[in-house]
C-alpha cells in the first residue's frame, strides 16, 4: 500500500475497503456480490447517508440559508431544485459539499466503531462515490475503483435515472473523469462485462485481503 491515501492499521483482522468509482459504473452491484460471499460484512453507503441527511431539519435550515426558498415547495425540499442548481451552479454545488461531505464522513466513522466494537476480524465497507474528490478523507486499507467507459456509464445512468443525454452528461462532469480514479485506486473493478464476470472480480478482490 502506497502512502497516497488514507490508512488506517488495525492489530485484528479487519479491513476497512473504500468502493468508489463514477456514478452508474456497478459499485453497489459490486458490494451485493461481496455481501453474497460475506453476509456479515458491514457497508456504509454514502448515497444513503446524503438522502437521509435531506431529511434532518438542522441541514434543511443550513441549505435554506444557502439557497432559500427556491429549493423548497410548501417546507418541503425539492431535491429535483436542489439538484438543478447546484449541477448549473458550480459555486453552489460546493457550498452544499462543504454542508454535507462532513457530515457524511463523520457518520461513516460512527459506523465503523460500532461495526469494529463487535469483533476482532471482519470486513467493512464505504461506498463512497467522491472518494477522492474529497481529497481520500476516508480511512482505508485498500481503494477499490469500479470503472466502465464513458459511453457505458452515461447510458445506465440515463436508464436508471430517466434522464435526458444532456443531463447525464452534466453529471458525469460534475464528477473526475474515471480514467483519473482507475490511476489513483488500488485494485480496479472493470464493469463492462456480464454479471458473472464482476462477480468473479469480487471474489478475486475478496481473495486478496485474505
Amino acid at each position: 500500500m502506497s502512502d497516497k491515501h488514507a490508512v488506517c492499521r488495525h492489530p485484528t483482522n479487519l479491513y476497512r475497503v473504500v468502493v468508489t468509482g463514477g456514478i452508474a459504473t456497478g459499485k453497489s452491484t459490486l458490494i451485493e456480490e461481496i455481501q453474497a460471499r460475506i453476509p456479515e460484512v458491514g457497508i456504509y453507503d454514502c448515497d444513503k447517508a446524503v438522502h437521509q441527511l435531506l431529511t434532518e431539519e438542522p441541514v434543511m435550515a443550513r441549505l435554506r440559508g444557502l439557497f432559500g426558498a427556491q429549493i423548497f415547495a410548501d417546507s418541503v425540499l425539492n431535491r429535483s431544485a436542489l439538484r438543478q442548481l447546484v449541477f448549473a451552479d458550480e459555486s453552489c454545488r460546493r457550498q452544499l459539499e462543504d454542508l454535507i461531505h462532513p457530515l457524511v464522513r463523520s457518520r461513516c466513522e460512527e459506523h465503523f466503531v460500532s461495526y469494529a466494537a463487535e469483533r476482532t476480524e471482519g470486513l467493512f465497507i464505504a461506498d463512497v462515490p467522491l472518494y477522492f474528490e474529497t481529497h481520500g478523507a476516508y480511512p482505508n486499507d485498500l481503494v477499490a475503483v469500479v470503472a466502465t467507459t464513458r459511453a457505458t456509464q452515461k447510458r445506465r445512468l440515463m436508464q436508471r435515472s430517466q434522464l435526458s443525454s444532456e443531463a447525464a452528461e452534466s453529471i458525469i462532469s460534475a464528477q473526475w473523469p474515471i480514467e483519473k480514479k482507475v490511476l489513483l485506486g488500488d485494485v480496479l473493478i472493470w464493469n463492462e462485462c456480464p454479471l458473472h464476470c464482476l462477480s468473479a472480480q469480487a471474489g478475486l478482490l475478496l481473495s486478496s485481503l485474505s
